[in-house]
């Protein structure tokens, strides 16, 4: 009974801790969130966004620090795998002249993100519902959590961070970064950002011919490594186009035995990504 005490205390914990965020959340369903010194309101409907929130500034520093470094006026920024919106909406009202294209198929995801750029009044920012991969045509989307703010859903095959199956597979049409810009008439981007939990070779063999112009400066890309892997295919995938690894994000995630972590590249002339890190804390405020 006392080995079994700790456990049953964190257990009643956890759910009594819910119970509150769940409330606070009925009380206050948006969040107001200073990043960077710059407000940003969050929409609250699910434990899930209730922590995106509260680890907007901290959960990936590196994103917050490499944007603001790196997005000028006038840059048109893609967020491939933009979830709820957080770094396309920093990138929003960073910039406000530029211009952010947010991807997320995700169908929950996708009426956060709205909800978020319209509680922003986020007009420079454009969300786009279908996912990129490396071919254009029908796919299966496989959704594992309908919860707002989840992740690690995949698309084409089931996921390689999940056990257990999909609780929906939906029907999607996926294109690829060059049809966008050769086909479909979209700006090409100068700031890349791809975490998409597993397919984000797929989506920068998509865009050859975009990285081998030199229109995009630095790429953000979430890379996954095996237990055995020494170097990155993304190092190897990159090189070859003029882009040079500057920075890794200090955390890794590990999961199902993978590894993952954030590259930051930029093209060889330009030098490296300081090592800077900005963001505040958030708090919540009424509607």
């Amino acid at each position: 009974m006392s080995r079994l005490l700790p456990g049953l205390l964190e257990s009643v914990y956890c759910r009594t801790m819910r119970g509150f965020r769940a409330a606070r959340r009925h009380l206050a369903p948006v969040m107001r969130c200073e990043v960077g010194g710059i407000p940003i309101r969050l929409g609250l409907a699910s434990e899930s966004e209730h922590y995106r929130a509260e680890t907007y500034a901290s959960k990936e520093p590196e994103t917050i620090a490499w944007l603001t470094e790196e997005l000028r006026e006038g840059d048109v920024f893609f967020d491939v795998g933009a979830n709820i919106g957080l770094y396309s909406l920093y990138a929003a009202k960073l910039r406000p002249s530029c211009r952010v294209y947010a991807f997320e198929p995700e169908s929950h995801n996708f009426s956060a993100l709205c909800r978020n750029a319209l509680l922003n009044g986020a007009a420079n920012l454009t969300p786009c519902c279908f996912p990129l991969s490396n071919v254009e045509g029908f796919q299966w989307f496989h959704v594992y959590d309908l919860e707002p703010g989840s992740s690690l859903h995949s698309l084409g095959r089931p996921g390689s961070f999940q056990r257990d199956p999909a609780v929906l597979r939906e029907g999607t049409l996926s294109t690829t970064l060059d049809a966008l810009i050769e086909r479909h008439g979209l700006p090409a981007p100068t700031l890349l950002k791809i975490d998409v939990d597993g397919i984000e070779e797929a989506i920068l063999e998509g865009g050859v011919g975009l990285l081998k112009t030199e229109t995009v400066r630095s790429i953000l890309v979430e890379v996954t490594r095996g237990p055995s892997t020494t170097g990155s295919w993304a190092e190897e995938k990159l090189a070859p186009l003029g882009f040079a690894l500057a920075r890794k994000s200090e955390w890794t995630l590990e999961l199902e035995g993978l590894t993952s972590q954030n590259y930051i590249f930029r093209r060889e002339s330009r030098g490296l990504v300081p090592d800077r890190i900005g963001g505040m804390p958030c708090e919540e405020v009424k509607r």
